[in-house]
Formats: C-alpha cells, sequence, structure tokens
C-alpha cells in the first residue's frame, strides 16, 4: 500500500493532492496558534480587569469605613453634647421652678394621667379626672419640667441618630455610585 502512495504522489495529480494537504496542514497550525495565542490574550486581559476591578473595591470599602467611622464619631459627639445639655437643663430646674413655684401650682391627676398617657404612646385615652383637673396630683411642677427636659434630650438623641443614618446612606450611596 505504501508503494501505492508512493506512485500516486509522483504523478502531476499526487504533487497536486500533496501540496494542497501541506499547505491546508500550514493553514490549521497557523491557525491553532493564532487561536493559543488570542486565548492566552484573553486570559491576560481577564486578569488585568480582575485586578483593576479588586482594587476599585478595595478602594469603594477604604472609602465607606471611612464614611461609617466619621458618622459613628460624629454621632458620639453629638450625643454627648445632647446628655450635657439635657444634664444641665434638668440641673436648672430649680432655679427657674422653684419650691415657691411648686407650691403655688397645683397640679392635677388629670394633667398627670394625660401627661402619662401622651408618653405612653398608647392609642387610649386615660380615664376623665371628673372635674375640672381632678384632685391634686401631689407631682410638682418641677418634675413635671425635668420628666419634659429628659424627654426632649431623648427626642434630640433619636433626631440626631436619625439624621446622621440619612447622611450616612447619601454618602455611602455616593460613595458606591462611582466607578
Amino acid at each position: 500500500m505504501l508503494a501505492g502512495i508512493v506512485a500516486f504522489a509522483r504523478t502531476p495529480l499526487g504533487r497536486n493532492v500533496l501540496a494542497g494537504l501541506a499547505v491546508i496542514l500550514l493553514l490549521l497550525s497557523i491557525y491553532g496558534a493564532g487561536q493559543h495565542k488570542g486565548a492566552e490574550h484573553v486570559r491576560k486581559a481577564d486578569e488585568k480587569a480582575l485586578v483593576k476591578a479588586k482594587a476599585d473595591v478595595s478602594a469603594h470599602e477604604a472609602t465607606a469605613a471611612g464614611i461609617s467611622s466619621r458618622a459613628s464619631t460624629e454621632l458620639a459627639g453629638e450625643r454627648v453634647r445632647i446628655e450635657t445639655r439635657t444634664k444641665t437643663l434638668i440641673q436648672k430646674v430649680p432655679v427657674y421652678v422653684d419650691a415657691k413655684a411648686d407650691a403655688a401650682c397645683t397640679v392635677g391627676t388629670g394633667f398627670v394621667s394625660m401627661f402619662n398617657a401622651a408618653a405612653s404612646g398608647e392609642a387610649a385615652l386615660p380615664r376623665p379626672p371628673g372635674g375640672s383637673g381632678g384632685p391634686p396630683s401631689g407631682v410638682p411642677l418641677s418634675a413635671i419640667l425635668s420628666t419634659t427636659v429628659e424627654d426632649f434630650g431623648v427626642a434630640y438623641d433619636w433626631r440626631a441618630e436619625a439624621l446622621k443614618w440619612r447622611a450616612w446612606y447619601r454618602a455611602q450611596s455616593e460613595a458606591w455610585s462611582k466607578p
């Protein structure tokens, strides 16, 4: 059989077929080498893109951590300011509402019931006192003022926290929306 192939290769048609096969093999090897080179190029480009993406994420995470740290520090400072102001105001209640003012002001049980109902956040109203404000409750005006000042301090604390969370969210959204 080998002799038949050699005899065919010596004919003009055989030489043309062998030359054609050689060209096809050459083209296939060039194509394969190009495919390999292209795949290598794509792999390197993907690795480069991955390294850049990781660096971008790290930068965003560092920015986000900084935003969170600043927000925590600012909120802690604001809370100290509010707590200090609230304590100072409570300490000054006796200056603004002295014993004479406490004695002169009768706080009825109706007022105390309504005040407590408002503070509790319950939907139901308290029972009516039965007269115009009800009998004296024995709760001094200074105690009501102290409680109100303390409640305002808590409200301002919650307000500061809510505002800080909103600012934190805006800053984080901005930081993460940038490429």
